[in-house]
């Protein structure tokens, strides 16, 4: 018996397979919802602090050590970004970073200069990074 939608089934495995169906887990409680909208808004009542991947906003953990396995595991070339500071977007480097201004911003390279800076995520998890 499904203890989320109370519906019965004839075996466990089938039973396995309608749980696999309801994809979005809550790690916390462990009840699974239908959408990422009602996921979310059920950890919006949770009393937690969740450390949100910088990168992919994505990934969402109450343990700082999962979130920077999950940046090592995905986004390790990511640690050091170029930022626009027109739109937030996240770059590998500098020069990808003064094209994005150019093309989508209208900004020259050389007036890009000052609308581009370089992000360091790894401060973020600093004390996280030395004890992992």
């Amino acid at each position: 018996r499904c203890e989320e939608c109370s519906r019965t089934f004839t075996s466990g495995g089938k039973l396995m397979q309608h749980k696999l169906r309801l994809r979005y887990f809550c790690c916390h409680c462990s009840r699974n919802f239908p959408s990422v909208s009602e996921l979310k808004l059920h950890h919006s009542s949770l009393n937690i602090t969740l450390h949100v991947c910088p990168f992919c906003q994505l990934f969402r953990n109450e343990e700082p050590k999962n979130t920077v396995r999950h940046i090592s595991d995905n986004h390790v070339k990511d640690w050091i970004s170029t930022e626009c500071m027109e739109c937030k977007k996240l770059f590998k480097n500098k020069e990808r970073a003064l094209s994005h201004l150019q093309l989508k911003h209208g900004v020259s390279k050389v007036d890009g200069e000052d609308l581009i800076r370089v992000r360091d995520f790894r401060c973020l998890y600093d004390g996280v990074l030395k004890n992992t």
